[in-house]
């Protein structure tokens, strides 16, 4: 299961989902990126940990927001700058399912 995956999603917006998972031993450790198709939404970031050995999984992850153009994370603390950056109603996601 090592490596990376790109595809489209959809759900609640639609946009380009990254999936990345490296080996860890008796799991593996992945990395999820979701860039929303509309603009003026923030890309989400997650982590992930997933036993080895299973044949399918549904994940509850924790979200944090990605600034577009840099990258950067915003920590839990500094979520509250979001709506500066965007629209004065944008909210980050809190969580994703996979």
């Amino acid at each position: 299961m090592n490596g990376q995956w790109i595809g489209p999603y959809t759900g609640t917006n639609d946009g380009l989902l990254v999936v990345e998972f490296d080996d860890a031993g008796p799991h593996y450790d992945g990395a999820v990126y979701a860039i929303n198709n509309n603009r003026t939404q923030p890309a989400s970031y997650g982590e992930m940990v997933v036993p080895k050995g299973q044949q399918a999984a549904l994940v509850h992850i924790p979200l944090l927001s990605l600034e577009r153009g840099t990258g950067n994370i915003f920590t839990e603390r500094s979520q509250e700058k979001l709506p500066r950056r965007h629209e004065p109603e944008v909210r980050g996601c809190q969580y994703g399912h996979f």
